[in-house]
């Protein structure tokens, strides 16, 4: 907010998935992975999984977090905060599609699986789904 004018200004906007809710989101290091989740007002059940990296180095994850604290060095008029690097990727699997699924529960088991279980689908009923998702073949199995 800037006080002098009372204007907002979106610190950085990206291109990636659609805002959703009941989620599962898995740190697997270098990336971060979205899993699921449900879009609002829509009422629908997401069928995705969406990876996010931020650039490879420490010192590019200090640039980014001193561009978010200099809030006061903002430039107002520009409509965002231009944080280039951060690449959000749908993950498109090789041997299916995900099932559509939110309030699942994901967990990381080692540097490239992550296992999903649980969740509601689309007609809102209780599932006892178990999946294994390789991020590095972008694989599932069920």
């Amino acid at each position: 907010l800037n006080t002098q004018n009372f204007n907002w200004k979106r610190f950085f906007s990206l291109e990636g998935p659609l805002t959703r809710l009941h989620a599962s989101f898995v740190n697997m290091g270098a990336k971060k992975y979205v899993i699921g989740g449900g879009s609002f007002p829509e009422n629908l059940v997401l069928n995705e999984i969406w990876s996010l990296s931020f650039g490879n180095s420490k010192a590019y994850a200090q640039l980014i977090i001193s561009k978010l604290t200099l809030y006061e060095n903002v430039v107002w008029d520009s409509p965002t905060l231009d944080l280039s690097g951060i690449i959000w990727e749908k993950v498109e699997l090789k041997d299916g599609v995900f099932p559509a699924l939110k309030c699942s529960s994901a967990i990381k088991i080692d540097s490239k699986n992550i296992f999903v279980f649980g969740g509601y689908d689309q007609k809102g009923e209780c599932t006892d789904i178990s999946l294994l998702f390789d991020t590095g073949l972008t694989s599932m199995i069920a």
